[in-house]
């Protein structure tokens, strides 16, 4: 079991205490409202989680790595690195996890103050990296291997934050960024089914930028980056193929 450094709990200022002390509630409330009707006893999982908030001691039973990466005393990206050096040891030693999608399930916790947005993009940078490569790097893997796996997720996380999600709230710039370094590796073998869930995607919000985004001046020059890559010979011929016959389709439509 990982032991957490606790200095940056007990280094708290009195102020600093009484502010998380105050906050601690948004996060309660949310919680027991997600476990009430689950097994076991909510308060005994809810007591676990507040004694990390206010302690940094893991309960070594009842914890959850995505819940530790609101509680964490810090925004820094070691303390991003703490949490998440424990969920490879716990839940996936030997795969690989993508954070993009899971950032999503932060959202309302950026939106009511609970942390910061800085949390949100070293989570992130300590799962991934600055890029794909750093991401391979992390998960010592090989870049084409994964690429299709890191784009599936980048792009659902990205349908996902299209239309209801407020894009000054999630850290879109890195996200994209992941998506522009891993598209070159996403092989051809991509078949009409991934094609269809992974491509399609893109060069549809793409497509529906100017009417149904919330923020389409902030998305567009990056999707303009993503479409102006899939349609060039930087990438497979295939994915070229997909990437230009989806947008000959979507065009039609408008018509």
């Amino acid at each position: 079991m990982m032991i957490f450094d606790t200095t940056p709990w007990r280094n708290l200022t009195k102020q600093q205490k009484q502010t998380r002390d105050e906050k601690w509630p948004l996060f309660e409330a949310w919680l027991y409202e997600l476990i009430k009707d689950g097994e076991g006893d909510p308060t005994i999982f809810i007591t676990a989680h507040k004694q990390f908030y206010d302690t940094g001691v893991l309960d070594e039973k009842y914890h959850h790595f995505a819940y530790l990466v609101l509680l964490h005393v810090s925004d820094d990206v070691s303390a991003m690195q703490e949490v998440v050096q424990l969920m490879r040891q716990e839940r996936y030693a030997n795969g690989i996890y993508t954070a993009y999608r899971q950032i999503l399930f932060y959202n309302e916790f950026i939106e009511n103050g609970f942390v910061t947005r800085e949390r949100l993009y070293n989570f992130i940078v300590a799962v991934h990296g600055e890029d794909y490569l750093e991401h391979t790097k992390i998960w010592d893997a090989d870049p084409f291997d994964k690429a299709g796996q890191v784009v599936s997720d980048l792009s659902q996380a990205l349908w996902d934050w299209r239309p209801c999600r407020d894009p000054d709230l999630i850290p879109y710039q890195l996200v994209f960024k992941h998506l522009l370094t891993a598209l070159p590796y996403y092989k051809a073998s991509i078949d009409s089914v991934g094609a269809e869930a992974n491509i399609r995607p893109l060069c549809r919000v793409y497509a529906w930028l100017p009417n149904r985004h919330r923020n389409p001046e902030l998305a567009l020059p990056y999707y303009q980056q993503v479409i102006d890559l899939l349609l060039s010979d930087k990438v497979d011929p295939e994915v070229k193929r997909w990437s230009t016959n989806f947008l000959k389709e979507l065009e039609a439509e408008k018509e």
